[in-house]
């Protein structure tokens, strides 16, 4: 009777788990995103009311990052930890780029730095998806390539007053 009972609260815990509709704004954030707001990053994701999209670049220059005794160093190790951490446990707030999840700007003429052309292919790929989306970063140079490429962007305080 009582391993029943366990395995009706088991499926109906799954249902409730596997009904989570995914949240309808994807936010794309860049590296300093992480470094300068992960208190504020963790508070938005608790709230439950964006994905928050993290592009294998990030994951790079925070590894980088995190070398040293800086400050911003210090904030960069913190935000791996943490990134590393909540990846271990799957969520539809929190997601990880896939290696097919990129496509080439459409934009032929403007010519894309290296150091910003992986997280601009991530956004192109996820703005074509059929859900809100933005890149969010404080860099001026990214921002001025993610407008002139059409890529809706937005800094963090921005996003964090709206949501």
């Amino acid at each position: 009777m009582a391993a029943q009972r366990l395995k009706a609260e088991i499926s109906r815990l799954e249902e409730e788990t596997g009904s989570e509709k995914p949240p309808e704004i994807l936010l794309l954030l860049d590296a300093s995103c992480f470094v300068n707001h992960l208190q504020e990053i963790k508070q938005l994701l608790m709230a439950k009311k964006c994905c928050f999209l993290v592009c294998q670049q990030v994951m790079q220059e925070l590894d980088q990052l995190k070398k040293g005794t800086f400050a911003i160093n210090r904030e960069a190790r913190e935000a791996n930890r943490y990134l590393e951490q909540r990846f271990k446990y799957p969520s539809v707030y929190l997601k990880g780029q896939l290696p097919h999840e990129q496509s080439d700007p459409h934009e032929s003429n403007v010519f894309i730095p290296t150091i910003h052309r992986s997280i601009l292919m991530c956004a192109s790929y996820f703005m074509t998806l059929d859900q809100e989306f933005c890149l969010v970063t404080e860099n001026a140079e990214l921002k001025s390539l993610a407008q002139s490429l059409s890529i809706p962007v937005q800094e963090f305080q921005y996003w964090k007053s709206r949501l």
